[in-house]
């Protein structure tokens, strides 16, 4: 039995069974070496798991720190409600990785971050607390500022319709006011030791100004006006005598409580990340070792797997390509429309005996197309004939029915003239009823008119000689008249 016996399908099997065979060597091998590969992938993940946890630390630690650093400028909810949740968020992350991590070095650091966020726990729940009272403290400065504004400006418009050295103290007043807040102001935005003994020094002038008001005339509505703006500068000094040492103490604290421990926790985290770093490139230099080996001996294998299965694949194809290039061929013969082709391969037992076969029934299909394509042929010339010697007989029908009716058009015409002479002749066979049918017409017509002609004839005799007898009758009268006339006469 040679290779021709079989099947494509089974030839294809067969060599694919002994690739397969050879693949199934190489996998077996592989596997052999994927398990140090996988251990170094699985600590590799872990070490990647441990350094983006890490890295959360360092975000979230950061965030405290801004959190923080917010609240103590600003005082909103927002900023103190991100440094507790960062603060949480941080005691979770450095609890994780700390039972995560397996090394005692990376341990080290993480505990010492986990110490730190409880040594932080304290001032930032004091500088919370200063907050609070701050943020009453700020209230009542920014409340007296107002009513102080709202007062010393009612002074001036009472002082400055008086004119004079009322206005020009006034005047002072006002600007002295404006300068107590404006310290206010740059203390609050530059929280310094210095800014709180500028804001005494501008309360101070603010009072001296108010002094030298004192001295002039004023009406009692004018006193009360000023001993308000009095009270008002009084109670904006003493509202920001509250507020500014809870302002210092707060920066005080977030600057020597605070931010030392998160510096600290900060370069721990920056020590366990170098640490994760090193051990991952250790782990990766020896994951990458492993993997080249594998991969090497992957290669070689492969090759070899590679050039057995191109061998079988040139047995195969070389069983199959030249039988099916000698039907190609016959097959585009055969599309070409010469039908004389001889089909090869019809003995094989194969596909590409199945092939042929069916080519044949192309070729036969192909043989009796040509055949009724001819046959249709004729018969379209012979349809081609009879409807060609239709159209000719339909012209010469044509024809003569446009000569009677032109023959008939002017007879009528002629007709019409008065011409009783008229008559058709010469029309077709198929048409003489109509010749006969308006000759007889026209005859009828003509012996019509002479019996018409005729008795018109007889009635203009008969009127004349009545007519004639009319005027013998007349006659006749006129002298029978005249007889009578003259017998009457006599």
């Amino acid at each position: 039995m040679g290779i021709r016996d079989f099947k494509i399908g089974a030839r294809i099997y067969i060599g694919f069974g002994v690739l397969l065979a050879g693949m199934a060597g190489l996998s077996a091998f592989t596997v052999t070496q994927m398990g140090t590969v996988k251990q170094g992938i699985a600590d590799s993940e872990r070490f990647g798991q441990q350094t983006r946890r890490t890295q959360d630390l360092n975000i979230t630690v950061l965030g405290l720190r801004r959190g923080a650093l917010r609240y103590t400028w600003d005082l909103d909810a927002d900023s103190r409600k991100s440094a507790e949740e960062s603060f949480d968020k941080g005691v979770q992350i450095a609890k994780e990785v700390l039972a995560a991590s397996r090394f005692p070095a990376r341990q080290k650091y993480y505990q010492a971050i986990l110490d730190d966020l409880s040594g932080v726990n304290f001032p930032i729940k004091h500088l919370f607390e200063m907050g609070d009272k701050l943020g009453a403290a700020k209230h009542t400065l920014f409340s007296a500022g107002d009513i102080l504004t709202d007062r010393s400006e009612k002074l001036y418009g009472l002082l400055a319709a008086k004119g004079g050295d009322a206005l020009e103290a006034a005047a002072k007043m006002q600007a002295a006011m404006l300068l107590v807040r404006v310290a206010n102001w740059r203390f609050l935005a530059i929280p310094e030791a210095s800014g709180i003994e500028n804001f005494n020094k501008r309360a101070a002038d603010a009072n001296a100004r108010l002094a030298a008001i004192e001295k002039v005339q004023l009406a009692e509505n004018e006193r009360t006006a000023l001993r308000e703006v009095k009270a008002s500068v009084d109670a904006y000094a003493a509202a920001f005598a509250t507020a500014a040492p809870a302002i210092l103490g707060m920066g005080d604290t977030y600057r020597a409580k605070i931010v030392p421990l998160i510096d600290r926790m900060q370069a721990n985290i920056a020590e366990a990340s170098n640490s994760l770093k090193s051990a991952s490139d250790e782990q990766r230099d020896l994951l990458n070792s492993t993997s080249s080996w594998v991969s090497s001996a992957q290669t070689w294998l492969g090759s070899i797997a590679v050039l057995l299965g191109l061998l079988i694949s040139y047995l195969i194809a070389r069983s199959i390509t030249s039988p099916v290039q000698a039907m190609t061929s016959a097959m585009g013969r055969l599309a070409r429309g010469e039908f004389d082709t001889v089909v090869p391969a019809l003995d094989r037992k194969d596909e590409v005996g199945e092939m042929a076969k069916a080519v044949d029934v192309f070729k036969q299909s192909g043989l009796e197309r040509i055949a009724i394509e001819k046959k249709a042929a004729e018969e379209r010339a012979r349809a081609d004939e009879e409807r060609a010697r239709t159209e000719a007989e339909r012209a010469a029908v044509a024809r003569e029915q446009a000569k009677i009716v032109a023959d008939l058009g002017n007879g009528l015409s002629r007709l019409a003239s008065r011409d009783l002479t008229v008559e058709l002749a010469g029309f077709p066979e198929d048409y003489k009823k109509i010749e006969g049918d308006f000759n007889s017409a026209v005859e009828a017509l003509r012996s019509a008119i002479k019996t018409v002609a005729d008795n018109t004839h007889m009635i203009l005799s008969g009127s004349g000689e009545i007519s004639t007898a009319a005027d013998d009758l007349s006659k006749r009268t006129e002298q029978q008249a005249a007889s009578l006339e003259e017998t009457a006469a006599a």
